[in-house]
Formats: structure tokens, C-alpha cells, sequence
């Protein structure tokens, strides 16, 4: 299993690319925790780079159960 810390992975300067190059690879189950966004606005539409955006879509067809606390 890979279980991932992931607090304010959602930022316009990382590249998660690799993460998800990674995690593919591996084939395993996978937990992440605390998938959260970093802006300094409240505009929901935060630009991604490419690698970061899939890596959010590997994780999302990799999760058979969502969890989440917010709105």
C-alpha cells in the first residue's frame, strides 16, 4: 500500500508528475491524506501543472472510497 501525507499538494509550482509516474508503476492500493489546496485567493480555479493534474486524476481512478470533511 502507498499512503501519502498530501497537505496543500494543490499548488501552481509543484509537479507531481513523477508522483504519478510512481504510483502507476507500483500497482498497489493507495491512501491519501489530506489532498488540500494552497492559494492566496479564494478563486477556485487554481492552475495545475500538467504533472500535478495527473497525478489528481491517477489518484482518483486509483480510490474505490472517498472520504472527505468540507464543503
Amino acid at each position: 500500500m502507498i499512503v501519502i501525507a498530501a497537505a496543500n499538494f494543490l499548488f501552481r509550482s509543484f509537479d507531481f508528475g513523477g508522483m504519478a509516474d510512481y504510483i502507476v508503476k507500483a500497482d498497489l492500493p493507495i491512501a491519501i491524506v489530506g489532498l488540500g489546496a494552497q492559494s492566496n485567493t479564494y478563486d477556485p480555479d487554481i492552475q495545475l501543472l500538467p504533472g500535478t493534474e495527473r497525478f489528481v486524476k491517477v489518484i482518483a481512478r486509483a480510490r474505490h472510497q472517498d472520504r472527505v470533511r468540507g464543503p
